[in-house]
């Protein structure tokens, strides 16, 4: 039959859609695309795009139509969770991926989502899955059988993905549009419009920052710890709210300082610039809290983490490659953590997390792991 992952077309120079419209596995995935308007985009030249259809014969098997019916706001997100448009694997052919060990996390045109790209060598595919989701369902792509087209290329997948539960992940990308414009204001106006930040962004504002995260002579990198993050742990809010009592808001002050820095040669570049350290050695840059470095650390799975000079005893925070928002003046980056306090901060002792046993709860580290992780 023609419903299987291993036929290909001979690319011609046209455009995905084209290539998905013509191709007689793909009638549910093309009949998607034209009802939820998104033709055009598909059949755009000037971009370059990664499609990723499931086959009707894939489909069929799945419940998953039935559960969406004539919800179009539904069938166009899962139209652009299989799509991605990235500036290193965008239209590569998923046998260039052959090179790659582990994920490759890349934005997928569904705004705030990531989808993860596992090269299996030995088998000859590609796994594919969401960042974040709880769900271990994954789809797989043959590795030889890519569709080329002019504005990219068309890979056959043997199930649909599953659509994102909610956005309060650290895979979601905010208020950006699937593109990655750069938005128009400062970092601090960012993080106050991205819901997900309204303890941070009221730190900012309790503490004094928002004239110097509104300033666009400068550029800053920013990591503020997601809402849900922090409202998993009571210590953390109880924490938020002391200093915010206290008269004297230099501690408020130094806490939103330790998340964020302006060297001239980092700040303001996407995170994952800093790549994976061979010996996965810590490059320590200084915070916008004077004498208090922090440590970043990238490996090969997608994961950045940040820590306090206490080293690798304190609380790690965690962000995840390729998730940065741009602002005019800088980037903004989810973690999942408040860093410590520097010994020379501390008020006797200041334990953002509830560690009795001397070790973080494990459920809150594997909230971060998990989102790179198959």
């Amino acid at each position: 039959d023609n419903n299987n992952l291993s036929a290909a077309a001979k690319p011609d120079g046209t455009t995905v859609y084209d290539v998905i419209a013509q191709d007689k596995r793909f009638t549910v995935f093309a009949s998607m695309i034209r009802e939820t308007g998104l033709v055009k985009v598909f059949s755009d030249k000037k971009r370059t795009l990664t499609v990723l259809p499931p086959t009707d014969m894939a489909i069929s098997r799945q419940r998953i139509m039935e559960e969406v019916g004539s919800d179009l706001e539904k069938k166009r997100q899962l139209v652009l969770l299989h799509t991605f448009e990235d500036a290193m694997f965008g239209g590569v052919a998923m046998r260039d991926l052959d090179h790659h060990f582990g994920p490759i996390a890349v934005k997928s045109l569904l705004t705030g989502t990531q989808i993860a790209l596992t090269p299996n060598h030995q088998e000859g595919v590609v796994a594919v899955h969401v960042v974040g989701q709880k769900s271990d369902r994954q789809a797989m792509v043959r590795m030889d059988r890519d569709q080329l087209a002019s504005n990219g290329n068309v890979v056959a997948c043997d199930r649909f993905l599953d659509l994102p539960e909610d956005n309060n992940n650290l895979s979601a990308a905010g208020p950006l549009d699937p593109q990655g414009d750069v938005f128009a204001g400062s970092v601090y106006e960012l993080i106050a419009k991205d819901k997900r930040f309204t303890i941070f962004a009221s730190m900012i504002r309790d503490s004094g920052m928002t004239e110097t995260f509104n300033d666009k002579t400068r550029r800053f990198t920013v990591f503020p710890p997601l809402d849900v993050m922090l409202q998993r742990n009571s210590k953390n809010l109880e924490l938020v709210e002391k200093l915010k009592k206290e008269t004297d808001k230099s501690r408020l002050r130094a806490l939103v300082q330790l998340h964020a820095f302006d060297s001239p040669d980092r700040a303001g570049k996407p995170i994952h610039v800093f790549g994976p350290s061979p010996n996965e050695e810590a490059l320590y840059i200084d915070s916008l809290l004077p004498n208090a470095p922090i440590g970043i650390v990238a490996d090969w799975y997608g994961h950045v983490e940040v820590h306090t000079k206490k080293a690798f005893t304190s609380t790690v925070a965690t962000m995840v490659i390729r998730t940065d928002q741009f602002a005019e003046n800088g980037n903004v980056v989810a973690c999942d953590s408040f860093l410590d306090f520097p010994d020379f901060l501390e008020e006797k002792k200041t334990d953002t997390n509830d560690n009795s046993d001397g070790k973080r709860d494990k459920k809150l580290r594997g909230a971060a792991v998990q989102l790179i992780a198959a």
